[in-house]
């Protein structure tokens, strides 16, 4: 996902959480429906995986190693499944299955933004 996007032109920051919430109301239903066929979060179920990427590169700036970073750092955080992804995950239907990767983006949005900042304040 994160080297999709890399080629798409970026919107302005709301359209894109416009673009994003809309996604996500889409992925929990594909995810849902999927599910029933698949299993809980079965491997090939991948939209969940498409909104939580989508979120961590929220503000990223359009580089190959901002990207790599926000790429690896949602990697971590929906292995990890912090801050109460782990139990999001146990929603019922697609909302369990969209809820931990939302987390993990948001998390690892956050981390990205954090690091930058505190990155910027020692180089000056």
């Amino acid at each position: 996902m994160a080297l999709a996007g890399y080629f798409l032109p970026v919107p302005p920051l709301p359209v894109a959480i416009a673009i994003l919430l809309a996604g996500a109301a889409l992925a929990v239903w594909i995810c849902g429906e999927a599910e029933k066929e698949l299993g809980h979060d079965a491997h090939p179920i991948v939209a969940d995986e498409v909104v939580g990427q989508s979120i961590a590169l929220l503000g990223v700036p359009h580089d190959p190693v901002s990207f790599a970073a926000s790429f690896v750092l949602f990697r971590i955080f929906d292995i990890w499944k912090p801050l109460g992804a782990r139990e999001a995950q146990r929603l019922r239907g697609g909302w369990g299955v969209v809820a931990d990767d939302v987390i993990a983006g948001l998390t690892a949005c956050a981390a990205l933004h954090v690091a930058w900042a505190i990155g910027a304040r020692l180089l000056h």
